[in-house]
């Protein structure tokens, strides 16, 4: 079936080699990780860092305080599958990205608004019978949701109150973040709030990237021995990796891309785990996901393979 003009990507354009597949793999909630991590060196403050080794889908527990329920309650409806699935609990998880990473850059409750309509497509304070809401009743659900990720994330608010301690008698703010995991030191001087308060974890974030960028790419050009030699880094995009992989060896390169990922992002984010899963396409997909054979093996996203399993995966 041919795409319809909202679903056109510049991202399906892009094809491997004959003989090829893509394999990517990428960070879930990299800035969250970093940023937990920054609590640690920073504030001596480990909550943020337990919740997510411990599992806990810090996005839900937003949502969950915006629902009502109880975050048990609220991980099974947002992310359960056939009739355990509640809509309104996924929309609300979507809800919850619009504070949950706005917020820990500075951003005002009302900056939320402009915020969520150009990164996620949503219009704050619309509901089916108001579809258009003014600025006001815009900037009234921002403020509703801000409060809620203020109840959810008190960690990040400790963050941000550290942030303001750094300003400068210009009215400027003054970072500095090193350690010797780092191996360097995260400097910004003369800054915005804003541009503060996203320096230190997102300056992580890119250090971390370029640890493992130069691993996956070691494993790909000089070692002989890997399952990546032979491989090639097509893409590296901040927190995801794509790579061209002979067809066949997608299983043993998408998880070798994985462990290189983790392994090498611990030695810049070493209190944090970083989780990564591969996806394998014969064109580059944003919405392509793992999917496995009963053996083991990763199939290609949209192959007729991968459509078979998931057709008997809904079966059973």
């Amino acid at each position: 079936m041919p795409l319809t003009v909202t679903e056109l990507s510049t991202r399906n354009s892009l094809i491997p080699r004959p003989g090829y597949c893509f394999v990517e793999a990428d960070i879930a909630g990299l800035e969250g990780c970093t940023l937990a991590q920054v609590e640690i060196w920073c504030l001596k403050d480990s909550r943020k860092a337990d919740k997510i080794n411990a599992g806990i889908d810090l996005l839900s527990e937003t949502g969950a305080a915006i629902a009502g329920v109880d975050y048990a309650t609220f991980l099974a409806g947002a992310k359960g599958k056939g009739a355990l699935h509640v809509p309104a609990y996924s929309h609300i998880r979507n809800l919850s990205k619009v504070p949950c990473y706005g917020k820990p850059g500075g951003m005002a409750d009302e900056t939320l608004v402009g915020f969520a309509r150009t990164s996620y497509g949503i219009k704050l304070g619309a509901t089916p019978s108001n579809p258009r809401p003014t600025r006001a009743q815009a900037e009234q659900e921002a403020r509703r949701i801000g409060g809620f990720w203020r109840q959810a994330a008190p960690f990040d608010q400790d963050y941000l109150n550290f942030i303001r301690t750094t300003r400068g008698q210009d009215g400027r703010y003054y970072v500095v973040m090193g350690h010797p995991s780092i191996g360097s030191v995260i400097r910004r001087g003369g800054a915005t709030y804003c541009a503060a308060c996203n320096s230190l974890f997102q300056g992580l974030g890119a250090i971390a990237a370029g640890e493992i960028t130069w691993a996956v790419q070691r494993a790909c050009y000089t070692d002989r021995n890997s399952p990546l030699y032979g491989c090639r880094l097509v893409m590296h995009c901040y927190d995801s990796w794509l790579l061209e992989v002979p067809l066949g060896r997608q299983t043993e390169a998408g998880w070798e891309l994985v462990r290189i990922i983790t392994e090498s992002g611990a030695r810049k984010v070493p209190d944090v785990q970083l989780k990564a899963e591969p996806v394998a396409m014969l064109v580059w997909d944003k919405g392509a996901e793992l999917v496995e054979s009963p053996s083991g093996e990763i199939l290609l996203w949209g192959s007729e393979e991968c459509e078979d399993e998931l057709k008997r995966r809904k079966a059973a």
